[in-house]
């Protein structure tokens, strides 16, 4: 998108208490790291939600590959060259199409 960007995320189980890292720690390096390298201006915040089971993450990831559909940028879901998904178990890169 344009101006903004979706991604899915998965934490260490107990995150924000032990040491592993936050989601607002996280957010916070990447999007310096991002703004560092490549001069991107990121708003102060970020909205975060919650997945709740397999079938939410099927929802938002469905939500997520079309929004460029739904905003015109590309015909289909399949059009939209910036998306790069990776198996949630494995972390290995998976075709996403």
């Amino acid at each position: 998108m344009p101006d903004h960007l979706h991604f899915i995320v998965r934490l260490p189980v107990g995150a924000d208490g032990d040491g592993t890292p936050s989601l607002p720690g996280v957010m916070r390096h990447w999007k310096h790291y991002v703004s560092e390298h490549y001069g991107v201006l990121f708003q102060k915040d970020f909205w975060d939600t919650r997945l709740r089971d397999d079938a939410h993450l099927a929802e938002k990831f469905c939500y997520i590959c079309n929004n460029p559909v739904r905003k015109g940028l590309c015909a289909t879901a399949r059009d939209w060259r910036y998306v790069i998904a990776f198996d949630r178990d494995t972390g290995v890169e998976r075709n996403h199409k």
